[in-house]
């Protein structure tokens, strides 16, 4: 799987979410989000790695595209306006460790 195979998989499920103007701002995210992957899982860069990753990078990117607006708040509330959202570098983390694809040295 390439990082455009990934980009792709993240326009498809965002679905009417996505505005074609967005694709500069979704393309830096999937790619911090690959970067970020890679780090987490102990992992070099490769289409292997990429792969095996590839579940938890489109999730993250899509935490992270759909932040912009009020989706993925854990908490609100009316008043004060206070919202809280999903840490993704913790999703990402713990989604890679829980899942066994973290490789320790």
């Amino acid at each position: 799987m390439t990082e455009t195979e990934v980009l792709a998989a993240v326009i498809a499920r965002l679905g009417d979410n996505y505005t074609a103007q967005d694709l500069s701002v979704l393309t830096e995210l999937v790619n911090e989000t690959i970067m970020d992957a890679y780090q987490i899982s102990n992992r070099e860069e490769s289409n292997d790695n990429l792969k095996l990753l590839c579940p938890e990078i489109i999730e993250a990117s899509i935490i992270k595209y759909q932040q912009r607006g009020a989706e993925y708040v854990k908490s609100s509330s009316e008043l004060g306006q206070s919202n809280t959202f999903v840490d993704v570098h913790d999703n990402l983390r713990n989604n890679i460790i829980k899942n066994s694809k973290r490789v320790i040295y």
